[in-house]
């Protein structure tokens, strides 16, 4: 999976639902589905936009943790699907 945080590719298993990150001196967790979804957002031609990806980086966290959030709260009553990781 492409780190844009790093600009490389990374290998990941498929089992790995998280991808964690060195962002402004701290790690955090993302989501590995929504990174994905976030990565296609930010793809012009065929290739991810970095730049945009950056640009773009805090707000995605912002949503990225008020959906986590809301699917923990919506997991307590009803069962979410376990490949969410959530």
């Amino acid at each position: 999976m492409y780190n844009h945080i790093e600009d490389k590719y990374i290998k990941k298993e498929l089992s790995n639902r998280w991808n964690y990150f060195s962002y402004k001196g701290k790690t955090i967790k993302v989501q590995r589905d929504l990174y994905s979804a976030y990565l296609l957002q930010n793809t012009e031609n065929d290739e991810i936009d970095r730049n945009k990806c950056i640009e773009r980086f805090d707000n995605f966290l912002k949503l990225h943790d008020e959906e986590i959030n809301r699917l923990k709260e919506m997991n307590k009553t009803k069962k979410l699907i376990k490949s969410m990781g959530i």
